[in-house]
């Protein structure tokens, strides 16, 4: 599930216009898009730390 900054802002906006006419769908789609953006945070948070350890370990920087 990774998605780009600009989905993260786009589900935002759909989420926005929705609040108005549907509260109930636009808190569902709050919590969803909230997940999504900690699953992606977390896995890019991740990355950071594994491609430190590599190199700790090797003298080598991983991207």
């Amino acid at each position: 599930m990774h998605f780009s900054w600009e989905k993260h802002l786009e589900l935002s906006r759909n989420v926005s216009a929705a609040s108005d006419k549907e509260p109930g769908l636009a808190l569902a789609l709050m919590g969803v898009g909230l997940t999504m953006l900690l699953n992606d945070l977390w896995l890019q948070e991740q990355q950071k730390y594994l491609n430190e350890e590599v190199s700790n370990n090797t003298g080598k920087r991983v991207s």
